[in-house]
């Protein structure tokens, strides 16, 4: 009888998905749940809840694009380097650059609110 050795292949996380969660449901944690971080993506979802995961996901987004991003299982996300994915970091690095500024925006436009409303000596 021949000694067969199976293995078992665990599922690994695709980069293009990945990113994509990140960049639309990131609030969520989907991209968390996505890798196979069950308890890290409920926690992003709390923390989103109360404001603070915006800048998590900021992080998360930017680890996926310089595909520094593992999975649950220490393993880099997969086709990292096809075509569409190169394409897609263009785009995200766009939506974050419009993410940016529209922050910055919405900062200013509320400063400048704040500054017009305040008495003149």
């Amino acid at each position: 009888m021949a000694n067969e050795s199976t293995q078992v292949q665990t599922a690994r996380a695709d980069y293009p998905v990945a990113l994509l969660l990140c960049m639309f449901l990131g609030g969520f944690g989907a991209h968390r749940y996505y890798t196979g971080y069950i308890g890290l993506g409920i926690l992003q979802l709390i923390l989103s809840l109360f404001g603070i995961g915006a800048i998590w996901v900021f992080i998360d987004l930017i680890a996926i694009l310089l595909n520094k991003y593992k999975d649950a299982s220490d393993q880099p996300l997969i086709n990292a380097d096809a075509t569409v994915s190169k394409n897609l970091r263009i785009v995200a690095t766009i939506f974050i650059l419009f993410a940016i500024f529209g922050v910055l925006f919405i900062v200013l436009s509320i400063m400048g609110a704040a500054l017009s409303t305040m008495p003149h000596s």
